[in-house]
């Protein structure tokens, strides 16, 4: 076919004139626009603000009613950050909405904030800015992400001012502006309402929020379709258990090693291991399989060749990669072998063929000149921008920082790519037969700006994406790190809740769990001690987590579960104290909440004074009380030692609720004034049994349940410290009784108890407060100090009497254990 080339170059010539007819016709002229946010009113929405608040720290920001700031005109102060007047200062609170009602419908065509970084003092812009825009305040359009001009990798303070003067104060200012619709097009676009949605961590310095346009509509603005936000946080719904969005996790435990100052903490033999895979009775026999997803992490203060003082977690060259990794895959018994054989013995025990899902920890490695050779060439990997120096122009300019940045990121990012393959390397080469290499975890807890973080973790999502390899991360709530997990690339997210540790409310448990569901995450279970354990398992009751998703759990350095196993172990040289049950409480209600068995419970105490034996005292305690208004609970004393004098009411019962108190020869009331009803009833088997005192509390308005919070004392938190005295007693020792015949801890309040709180919820008893005379407890004990004694002494006397003790227990694991034990001692005795 024969083209007429004169046609169509007339043809062309029209459309040319054409289009720039219709280019002039919406060409916006920049010189025209103006700043159409200035003096107008500014909204702040800082409902985030709730999950920032677990950590008791005052928000220092700049109140609300000086939102002002942000459209005044006045650009932040360069030469000094802590002008106040020139800076709007946002703090914590992970993130704000910030809303310009520009009066009327506009055309806007940019929309831009100034944020300020100094990362020496904490300062960053956020790393992204969503832009929204509306005619109503109702319906508003998305628009998409503006980023800062410069990336938080870099930076360049003013060290002089304009006059030359030096300032220890100066500040970079860096701009987010949008300009562009999603489909690259120059905004153009009619709004009244516009919304900016940022970060905050831990200050955002922020001066003007300028939108720059045409007053009315003009050049043919349109009202915005709006895009997908693709990295919406407001999922509600928690990651179900083994699936998918999971990481198909189910119960991971959080598994510390590495090499420690104190070798003991991280000596993770078969025993002890076989502690946490499989699920011990008290007798010691393994009764069923228990944690099969093991996180295999560094402890905080792990000993590495950059960190010989164990002051703190430190990674920065491949010698200290490899000084963990060489201890995780020591081909002696302990550590992933020690897994690997205990795994195997539990198949074959249990006719299986399970195998434990491996995840192992990526450091962040810090800065440093030489990182090592990962190559093999011998060549230097440096991780400090500064050495880039001569492969850039100027490295004074921004743009040379940011190129010396870029490059010593990317070799960081090398050196993490180095060590995931060293890891896939060194457990192909150990052919563990019973483990499965699952994925990698983060170990930062948090993202921290200024340091190529996010770059890093981007990059290294990708890789093990690309491997087919889980990505995993367990942050602390209070940064925005629950907002940004998906766009940083991790597979799912558990969420620190750090009531445990920190003085704060109940309540906060709650928030936290809702955050988790906001964001599509989990959440982490913390055991620091009984009491407060009990409200995280509580709270999966109550809120769902327990059934409806997966989760880790942090025991206290991993350790913490071993002790709750075996409080009655002859290996063990902590003496069995009152308490035991309580705490061997915390391993058995561990297992029944990964079954899902779990339920609602209370934490009680009796704490006894015997020091004056003719008048010694008890007090019927609730720890950490969830608004509890009734209940029922039982004190049991040896009837031939004790004898009971006199009750009073609990100081928390004070002018709000009544005891009911049965013993075996009365019922007596004592009234919210402390006044006391005594009954002596004809039917007597309305009393209770010699030795048992039976409780009954009633809280007389639901709007004065007991509530009881957490509380530090020193460095820990104490649930006794707040708890909610029920009843006192006061016994003295029985006639003929002598001194040294009253036991260390008389007074036991019994596992059976119900408690019920203001919303109608019924609690059972966490466990028996101490170990209760004649139990199987109680007889465990008495073999396990006898043989601690007769390898103490070696003596005849003392070993017959740990063997007399050890053939009264039960055949179990325990028995053949002790008894082995003593075999050791005869044998030592006579090779003497």
């Amino acid at each position: 076919m024969k083209f007429n080339k004169k046609k169509i170059s007339v043809f062309l010539s029209t459309v040319f004139i054409l289009s720039l007819l219709l280019s002039n016709a919406t060409r916006i002229n920049a010189a025209t626009l103006e700043n159409l946010a200035l003096g107008k009113s500014v909204a702040i929405n800082d409902d985030n603000l709730i999950y920032d608040n677990l950590v008791p720290i005052a928000n220092a920001g700049t109140a609300k009613d000086k939102a002002s700031m942000l459209t005044d005109g006045v650009f932040g102060d360069i030469y000094d950050w802590t002008n106040a007047n020139a800076w709007f200062k946002f703090h914590r609170g992970m993130s704000r909405d910030v809303v310009v009602d520009l009066g009327e419908v506009n055309t806007v065509n940019s929309i831009s904030m100034g944020m300020g970084q100094s990362s020496s003092v904490g300062i960053y812009p956020s790393r992204w800015m969503k832009v929204y825009v509306s005619n109503d305040g109702v319906d508003y359009k998305y628009l998409g992400k503006a980023v800062p001009d410069y990336p938080t990798y870099a930076e360049n303070i003013p060290v002089t001012k304009a006059d030359g003067t030096a300032t220890a104060n100066g500040i970079q200012r860096k701009v987010l502006k949008m300009d562009k619709l999603s489909d690259g097009k120059a905004m153009n676009i009619q709004a009244r309402y516009v919304k900016v949605t940022f970060l905050v961590w831990p200050w955002v310095f922020a001066d003007e929020i300028e939108v720059l346009g045409q007053k009315g509509i003009a050049n043919g603005a349109v009202i915005p379709q709006g895009i997908k936000d693709d990295n919406n946080w407001d999922i509600n719904e928690f990651p179900a258990a083994d699936s998918k969005e999971a990481a198909q996790l189910k119960d991971q435990f959080l598994f510390y090693t590495g090499k420690y100052s104190n070798p003991d903490l991280t000596n993770w033999t078969k025993d002890r291991v076989e502690t946490v895979l499989g699920y011990k009775d008290i007798n010691g026999d393994i009764k069923d399989w228990q944690f099969t997803e093991l996180l295999v992490l560094p402890t905080t203060a792990a000993v590495t060749p950059s960190n010989q003082a164990n002051s703190a977690k430190r990674w920065v060259t491949k010698g200290d990669l490899n000084s963990f990794l060489d201890f995780i895959f020591t081909e002696d018994e302990t550590q992933l072998s020690a897994i690997n054989k205990v795994a195997g013995e539990l198949n074959k025990k249990f006719k299986t063929d399970k195998k434990i899902d491996i995840t192992i920890a990526i450091p962040f490695i810090e800065k440093s000149s030489n990182f090592g050779d990962i190559k093999g060439d011998g060549s230097v990997l440096s991780l400090d921008p500064k050495d880039f120096a001569s492969f850039v122009k100027d490295p004074d300019s921004m743009e040379g920082k940011v190129k010396m940045s870029e490059m010593a990121i990317e070799n960081r990012i090398a050196a993490t790519k180095w060590y995931i393959n060293e890891v896939e390397k060194r457990f192909k080469e150990a052919g563990y037969k019973n483990l499965n290499l699952h994925g990698y975890y983060w170990f930062a807890e948090l993202v921290e700006g200024g340091q190529g973080y996010e770059e890093t973790i981007m990059a290294t999502s990708q890789y093990l994406k690309d491997a087919g390899r889980y990505f995993t991360w367990i942050p602390y709530q209070g940064p925005h790190s629950a907002l940004i997990w998906k766009e940083l690339g991790f597979s799912t997210m558990s969420l620190q809740y750090g009531y445990a540790f920190t003085q704060q409310d109940k309540k906060r448990i709650d928030e936290v769990v809702e955050l988790a569901k906001k964001v599509g995450a989990s959440v982490e279970i913390e055991y620091d001690n009984y009491a407060t354990l009990a409200k995280y398992l509580n709270a999966g009751v109550r809120l769902g987590y327990m059934k409806d998703t997966y989760h880790t759990y942090y025991y206290g350095g991993s350790l913490g579960i071993i002790g709750a196993a075996n409080q009655y172990n002859t290996e063990n040289n902590k003496t069995p104290d009152p308490w035991s049950p309580l705490i061997r409480n915390v391993y058995d209600r561990t297992y029944e909440f990964m079954k899902g068995t779990y339920k609602l419970r209370y934490v009680s105490r009796a704490f006894n004074n015997i020091a004056d034996k003719n008048k010694m005292t008890s007090t019927v305690s609730l720890l950490l009380a969830d608004n509890f208004v009734e209940g029922n609970m039982t004190l049991l004393y040896d009837p031939q030692k004790e004898v009971l004098k006199d009750m009073t009411l609990g100081a928390s019962m004070a002018n709000i609720g009544t005891v009911t108190v049965t013993t075996s020869d009365k019922i007596v009331t004592i009234n919210a004034d402390g006044t006391k009803k005594e009954v002596i009833p004809e039917d007597k088997s309305q009393l209770s049994k010699p030795g048992t005192i039976n409780i009954k509390f009633n809280i007389l308005d639901a709007k004065n349940a007991l509530n009881g919070e957490a509380k530090k004392v020193g460095q820990y938190i104490d649930p006794n410290a707040n708890k909610s005295d029920i009843v006192n007693f006061v016994f003295s020792k029985a006639e003929g009784v002598k001194d040294l015949d009253i036991p260390a801890y008389p007074f036991v309040i019994d596992r059976e108890g119900k408690v019920i709180d203001k919303d109608g919820l019924e609690y059972l008893n966490w466990s028996e407060s101490s170990i209760i005379p004649g139990s199987l407890e109680e007889k465990i004990v008495e073999a396990v100090m006898a043989v601690r004694q007769a390898g103490a002494t070696e003596s005849k006397v003392d070993i017959d009497k740990a063997l007399e003790l050890i053939n009264k227990l039960p055949e179990s694991q325990n028995k053949k254990d002790f008894s082995e034990r003593i075999k050791a001692i005869t044998h030592k005795k006579k090779n003497k």
